[in-house]
C-alpha cells in the first residue's frame, strides 16, 4: 500500500458527499430539536393561558361578590356611597399596579429561542473557521 493511497478506497468526491450528508444530518437533528422545543412551549403556553383565564374569571367573580357584600354591609349607613367609591378606587389602583408590573415583565424578557439561536450562530462561526 502506498502512502498516497486512500485506505478505505474513497475518492475525494465520495468523502465530500459523506461530509455533506453528515452536515445535513446534523442540521436535521437541530431542526427536529427546535420543532420539539416549539411544540413543548406551545403546549405549556396553552395550559398557562387557560389557567390564567380561569384565575382571572374567578377573581372577578370574587370581587363582584365582595363589592356586593360591602354595599349590603353599609346599606343602612350614610357611608354607603363612600364604600362603593372606596371599592372602585381600590380596584383601579390594583389594576394599574398589575398593568405596570406586566409591562415590566414583557420588557425584561429574553428574545424568543435565544439559546437555540446562539447555538446556531456558534455552529456557523465554527464552520467558517
Amino acid at each position: 500500500m502506498y502512502p498516497s493511497e486512500n485506505p478505505q478506497g474513497l475518492s475525494f468526491m465520495e468523502s465530500l458527499k459523506n461530509l455533506g450528508s453528515s452536515f445535513v444530518s446534523l442540521l436535521g437533528t437541530r431542526l427536529a430539536l427546535l420543532c420539539t422545543e416549539l411544540e413543548e412551549e406551545r403546549e405549556h403556553a396553552i395550559r398557562l393561558i387557560a389557567l390564567a383565564v380561569m384565575a382571572v374569571l374567578f377573581l372577578l367573580l370574587g370581587l363582584v361578590v365582595l363589592s356586593f357584600f360591602v354595599v349590603v354591609l353599609f346599606w343602612d349607613s350614610p357611608f354607603r356611597v363612600h364604600a362603593i367609591g372606596t371599592m372602585a378606587i381600590l380596584y383601579l389602583i390594583i389594576s394599574l399596579i398589575a398593568g405596570w408590573r406586566a409591562r415590566e415583565i414583557l420588557d425584561a424578557r429574553p428574545r424568543f429561542l435565544d439559546a437555540t439561536l446562539t447555538e446556531l450562530e456558534k455552529d456557523c462561526d465554527t464552520l467558517r473557521h
